[in-house]
């Protein structure tokens, strides 16, 4: 099998793109780095400004047999997916509905809006609301009493909300509706930014991963407090409308503040653009919407993660590694955007699948995907 080579960088390019990386990430105020970064994808990138256009599997190097059987697969097994689509080279070559779903029906993205969140960060850098990931959490919350304050929590950055390892006592363990769940208390408090900044410390910040929906929110929060505006409506501005996307709603917390952890509505179709404008570095119509550094920096692997729900190849900016090569979007019931830089891929799936059912997609990807690449 000959693999496709992804998209890459020239060397001057690498240079400049270290350079910067340098400068963004040490937490330095420097606010322009980001801002002239236009590193161009393959030398056939290709957008759908405005339809996906289409070609057969095989036309594209997949072999259709196998997706095929993975489409009966899913169908015999009844498992509750909801829409699968493929997308490579460019082209879309699945599209596949599931009743009574249809290429129409906006699908909740649950944690899929953490990575979101994650790319609008990096376009608030870039913009100058955000000096750097080193920038202290508790500094944008001055007018809040915070509960449990000590060292620890003041040492918080926005860098270990990214990486999900902010060292709160927080329970998530996929039970939600629990009362000892923490994003369930989040939600009933009536203050959802001050609920998770009252939180206990369990460690020091930056030690270890573990999964907090609240470090999500607190990031959304910082980017409205910055931007002046709901990270819905700057996302509209700086992310949605230029990549076309208008079938989209976001869920916000009492304050307005956009839901960080689970709030954005979208279709597939739409969901696979937010992940081909990752594939193309950041790149949409010869527009540079997400830096090339922070598309780079956010979905390469940040810190370990363990067995069991979270997985246990790895997470960056809010963004999951996956056991096969790339990256993913992922949220509750089965909700998937996988970019797969090596094979010039991009794969959706929405479902209603149980917590047992949670790894499906990416198990089907395995099983059946990369295996049908055949050039």
């Amino acid at each position: 099998m000959v693999k496709r080579p992804s998209p890459g960088l020239s060397r001057v390019c690498s240079l400049f793109l270290l350079f910067h990386l340098g400068l963004l990430f040490s937490g330095c105020s420097h606010t322009g780095a980001l801002q002239e970064q236009e590193i161009q994808g393959s030398s056939t990138a290709y957008w759908p400004v405005g339809s996906w256009r289409t070609s057969s599997p095989e036309a594209q190097g997949i072999d259709p047999q196998k997706i095929s059987a993975m489409i009966r697969d899913i169908r015999a097994g009844q498992k509750k997916i909801h829409s699968l689509l493929i997308v490579r080279n460019g082209y879309l070559i699945t599209e596949e509905y599931f009743p009574p779903y249809s290429k129409d029906s906006g699908h909740m993205l649950y944690s899929c809006t953490k990575s979101v969140i994650s790319a609008l960060v990096g376009i608030a850098v870039s913009d100058g609301f955000i000096k750097g990931l080193d920038e202290k959490v508790t500094g944008y919350f001055t007018d809040l009493d915070i509960d449990n304050k000590d060292g620890r929590k003041d040492a918080i950055t926005i860098k270990h909300l990214l990486e999900m390892s902010a060292g709160l006592d927080w329970v998530e363990d996929g039970n939600y509706g629990s009362p000892a769940d923490s994003v369930t208390r989040m939600r009933l408090s009536g203050d959802q930014i001050k609920f998770v900044l009252d939180r206990p410390m369990k460690e020091d910040p930056g030690k270890t991963f573990y999964y907090c929906s609240g470090a999500s929110h607190l990031l959304s929060g910082i980017l409205q407090r910055t931007t002046g505006r709901s990270s819905f409506e700057y996302g509209k501005q700086r992310l949605f409308d230029p990549l076309g996307i208008k079938d989209i709603s976001w869920t916000s917390d009492e304050d307005g503040i956009s839901n960080g952890a689970d709030g954005i509505s979208m279709t597939p179709a739409d969901m696979a653009r937010f992940g081909y404008l990752f594939l193309r570095n950041g790149r949409w119509n010869n527009r540079q919407v997400v830096p090339a550094v922070w598309v780079a920096e956010s979905t390469k692997t940040h810190i370990d993660t363990p067995d069991g729900l979270a997985g246990r190849y790895g997470y960056g900016y809010q963004w999951w590694r996956n056991r096969f090569g790339g990256y993913s979007a992922r949220g509750y019931g089965g909700q998937y955007i996988f970019v797969i830089p090596e094979y010039d891929m991009v794969i959706v799936f929405t479902g209603e699948l149980s917590l047992r059912d949670l790894f499906l997609p990416e198990n089907l990807v395995e099983a059946y995907l990369i295996s049908a690449v055949i050039f």
